[in-house]
């Protein structure tokens, strides 16, 4: 007879076991184990109604008799990593058969900085302290009732916080001294922060073990800071009080509340403290500038670039950080383009010619992220007069080209293209040089660079793949090899309910005319003619990529047109016009794939699958390394 493997005895043991500890009016369900979950568990009152709370389960059962194989638990880390990124919490069961006893932890509690370099599994080390009992109960709920109230961002200033803290002594400080200290010392901060006893409920948890910090979201994500016996004694509980804040402010980031992150940091005059975190600085200021501190944050910047290390340091960052701004309030706008005109006006009174060539630089492309092109090539110009080398250099080619582009200066933006190239652009460049060709009308030169790109890319962009197909279908069956473009003739032609004479007319005009490539694939798709509507529609929106009817219109014709051999096309206009509308393409395709009942689930199945196919991505814990005299102190962001 067959017999059943101990280790699975073992787990069902394990579960049978942790499912005595729960109360009876919790409910356990087993859960697919192909990501590592066990089972999930829901939390129903007295009354027996759901309170709609989860937390999932990993249990990890042991026979053996060692301690130091009951009380470490192995694991590979991008399983953990991957239980870090889910919204419901996962704990950790640990059944001993030799004690017969469960052990629990939060996943999130785990410190995965101690993970050695390149190492694949993560050692989790459980406490005795960490044994189920009768309080375990109450614990969970106050825990998933907290992390309920956190998602929900209801909840207001002062935040209950309590202390943690398992070491025998910190810089000459017992225990006791420690703990009375630092509640003391943030008790200046009474209006952010209320002090709660261990055996209540409380929404961020403040603990020290083995000389690290974690200011903690309840069970949620946290701030680590690493290294506390190597700082300086003076002023240690003070500046710890500091870190704890900024601690808690990037905690409200990480729950979604960026507001409050300004008004921790803004209200207890946190500024000169971000500026000496040089990497929480940089991690905070693309939230800060998005929230209501705008300008608050635009003053620290100024204060952070006051200091000549930070300014070499932290400026192009910065300037990066401010030109991916994607305000709309003309307020701020203005009060970023003064900012880059004050660093202009410092450079010009050091009369640094490199520095004053680096800031007319930056503002030509503040310029362009704001589509004031004429100002960006003008600025651009004076940086290469005040630095030579910029001459020398692809990328100031490269985005000269760009705003001769997105100007519609095609010829101009070809022949920069081609400088940048000449330069030593990289390969990618070929597209963007393709792109300009083609939009010139030099089709056929377009084609040949497209070509070139395709075969010295591993992983072409799809918008320039799908691209490349259509304009070599349009040069086998047009014939028009190169043109001088007639948008304007060629729009009128291709108005007004055209005949397909009329639509050739108009491309013999402008080859690259949307509006008669748009009528032309009406004109086939109501021929029932799909293959061809789908190539109309797709070289439409290829022109006019904002053009969300066309780029709708083409992914409906290729599912009509059955093509299932050649399902490149259809990958390709979906990606591309996702890439470019994102939301607002789906719920207009969405919107009319569901008018055809049950058929549409398999077909928005089917597109959801090949949008996060290749655009999944890990996101893993940031671990920010600050020097900290000798060391490196760090600080993680779970």
């Amino acid at each position: 007879m067959p017999k059943r493997p101990k280790q699975h005895q073992l787990e069902d043991l394990s579960r049978a076991k942790f499912q005595l500890c729960l109360p009876e009016k919790w409910v356990i369900r087993d859960k697919d184990k192909d990501y590592g979950i066990d089972c999930e568990v829901e939390l129903f009152d007295e009354e027996g109604n759901s309170t709609g709370i989860l937390f999932y389960v990993q249990l990890k059962s042991t026979a053996s008799k060692k301690e130091s194989e009951i009380f470490n638990v192995d694991f590979k880390i991008n399983t953990l990593e991957y239980f870090k990124q889910l919204e419901i919490p996962v704990l950790l069961a640990r059944y001993s058969k030799h004690l017969d006893k469960i052990y629990v932890k939060w996943v999130n509690e785990v410190d995965l900085t101690f993970a050695k370099k390149k190492a694949k599994t993560f050692r989790i080390k459980v406490e005795k302290s960490n044994e189920w009992n009768e309080q375990s109960e109450n614990q969970i709920e106050n825990d998933l009732n907290n992390v309920r109230i956190l998602n929900s961002r209801s909840f207001n200033f002062p935040l209950s916080y309590s202390i943690n803290f398992e070491d025998d002594n910190i810089q000459g400080l017992s225990n006791s001294q420690f703990k009375i200290q630092l509640r003391n010392e943030l008790r200046k901060y009474s209006d952010f922060l209320e002090y709660k006893a261990n055996d209540e409920n409380y929404l961020i948890n403040i603990s020290i073990d083995k000389n690290v910090l974690l200011v903690q979201t309840s069970i949620l994500k946290g701030v680590f800071f690493h290294n506390l016996d190597k700082r300086p004694k003076e002023k240690f509980i003070e500046e710890l009080s500091l870190d704890v804040l900024l601690s808690l402010s990037m905690c409200m980031v990480m729950v979604g509340h960026i507001d409050y992150c300004g008004k921790i940091i803004f209200e207890n005059e946190l500024e000169k403290r971000l500026i000496e975190k040089e990497e929480l600085l940089l991690r905070l200021l693309p939230v800060l500038l998005s929230s209501s501190y705008f300008e608050n944050s635009l003053n620290l910047i100024n204060d952070a670039l006051d200091n000549k290390e930070n300014e070499i340091i932290l400026f192009p960052a910065v300037a990066s950080i401010l030109l991916k701004s994607d305000t709309k309030i003309k307020k701020r706008i203005a009060l970023i383009e003064s900012f880059f005109k004050s660093q202009l006006e410092k450079a010009k009174k050091l009369n640094i010619d490199s520095l004053i060539a680096t800031s007319y630089y930056n503002l030509g492309n503040f310029y362009r992220s704001k589509d004031r092109h004429r100002e960006s090539i003008n600025h651009y110009v004076k940086a290469k007069k005040y630095d030579s080398d910029y001459l020398k250099r692809s990328y100031y080619f490269r985005k000269i080209a760009g705003v001769c582009f997105e100007a519609g200066k095609f010829k101009f933006s070809a022949k920069f293209y081609k400088k940048s190239i000449e330069l030593g652009a990289s390969n990618e460049t070929k597209s963007l040089l393709g792109d300009a060709l083609m939009f010139s009308g030099n089709y056929k030169e377009a084609d040949k660079i497209f070509q070139d790109y395709i075969s010295t890319i591993e992983k072409p962009n799809e918008e320039f793949l799908l691209k490349a197909l259509l304009l070599g279908e349009i040069l086998e069956n047009q014939k028009i090899y190169s043109q001088f473009r007639k948008p304007k003739e060629a729009d009128e032609i291709a108005g007004n309910k055209p005949s397909i004479t009329d639509i050739e007319s108009a491309l013999n005009k402008d080859l690259l005319s949307s509006l008669a490539w748009f009528n032309l694939g009406v004109i086939k798709k109501d021929n029932s003619d799909f293959e061809e509507a789908t190539f109309c529609f797709a070289m439409c929106a290829c022109i006019n990529l904002s053009d969300i009817e066309a780029w709708t219109f083409a992914f409906l014709a290729f599912i009509n047109s059955g093509k299932k051999g050649n399902l490149l096309i259809g990958s390709l206009i979906l990606k591309t016009a996702y890439w470019h509308n994102r939301d607002e393409f789906l719920i207009n395709l969405y919107g009319i794939l569901e008018q055809n009942g049950e058929q549409s689930t398999e077909i928005i199945k089917m597109i959801d699958n090949i949008l996060t196919r290749d655009n999944r991505t890990s996101e893993k814990s940031a671990v920010f390394r600050v020097l900290d005299g000798e060391d490196y102190k760090e600080i993680e962001i779970k």
